[in-house]
């Protein structure tokens, strides 16, 4: 799925939004890197969770240190900016996931000072699978940027 401005056609060809399969939620922890938290963007953190009854997940917000988004994983580790529990609301009916939608990550951090940051996604142990993701929107362009999960490095 793509997203695109038309009247800005000739600046932009638009974003993917991906459409996920239940095969590529993740049973462990979300990871979202390289987010840009600085005031020309505004940021929409999406959680989904394959269980449609309504439950939580725990969201982090790491600072990024490094010059490449790989840092998040560097040790020592980069400093938690801020952490909550975001509930998620009960899907419609079975097959339908439970989401969740943060439309202000300085509502879970303190961001003054970060131009990037890290956000990890996270649920009980024996959680169902989960998936999320970050759209990225520049307040004077409007262009969009998805930002999707990555798997952390193995040691």
């Amino acid at each position: 799925m793509r997203v695109q401005d038309l009247s800005r056609e000739s600046q932009t060809w638009g974003t993917v939004v991906p459409v996920v399969r239940e095969s590529e939620f993740h049973k462990d922890a979300v990871f979202l890197l390289n987010v840009p938290v600085t005031p020309e963007f505004r940021q929409t953190l999406r959680i989904y969770s394959m269980d449609p009854a309504a439950t939580t997940v725990a969201v982090r917000v790491f600072g990024i240190s490094g010059s490449h988004p790989e840092a998040f994983h560097a040790a020592p580790v980069d400093p938690i900016l801020g952490q909550t529990s975001v509930p998620l609301v009960p899907g419609i009916r079975d097959g339908v996931p439970a989401f969740a939608v943060v439309n202000d990550l300085s509502s879970i951090a303190n961001l003054n000072g970060a131009s990037r940051v890290g956000i990890e996604v996270d649920h009980a142990a024996a959680g169902p699978p989960i998936w999320a993701f970050v759209s990225v929107t520049n307040n004077e362009t409007q262009h969009v940027t998805v930002i999707t999960p990555e798997r952390p490095p193995t040691p």
